[in-house]
């Protein structure tokens, strides 16, 4: 009866420890938002892909992005701007002015919903703009 306790008790432990390790994969770790060059991916084996879309956030609040196109050598950078709320789970995009954001490519609200070292996660709060999933190659 005792070994079936302390089986008990070890399998309890691990159970514990793999639960906890699980929680933090899905934290958010908003010092990995300005430590690379982030790409638009998808996970689809069913779409193929005619353009690249890259994100660059800086310390400094802006943030660059490049659009290129695998058809032909049409490619553009547009610099914008970025604010991370307090609680770190909401990413506003910009241009210049944060209240006009209306057709600007690249601009728009996101619900952080991951943010690790290889991959973020974004939910778009607005219309005007598809949910993301970003990687870090």
């Amino acid at each position: 009866m005792n070994i079936q306790k302390a089986l008990g008790i070890v399998l309890l432990f691990f159970s514990a420890i793999n639960l906890a390790s699980c929680d933090k994969d899905d934290e958010i770790q908003i010092g990995q938002l300005t430590t690379g060059k982030w790409t638009i991916w998808n996970d689809d084996p069913n779409l193929a892909m005619d353009s690249s879309v890259d994100y660059t956030f800086n310390a400094d609040g802006t943030c660059l992005l490049y659009t290129s196109s695998f058809l032909s050598d049409d490619s553009h950078t547009y610099e914008l701007h970025y604010v991370v709320s307090i609680d770190n789970e909401l990413l506003t995009i910009y241009k210049d002015d944060m209240h006009q954001r209306e057709n600007e490519i690249g601009a728009g609200q996101f619900n952080i919903k991951k943010l690790t070292s290889k991959e973020m996660i974004l939910e778009s709060v607005d219309d005007r703009n598809e949910n993301m999933k970003l990687r870090k190659f």
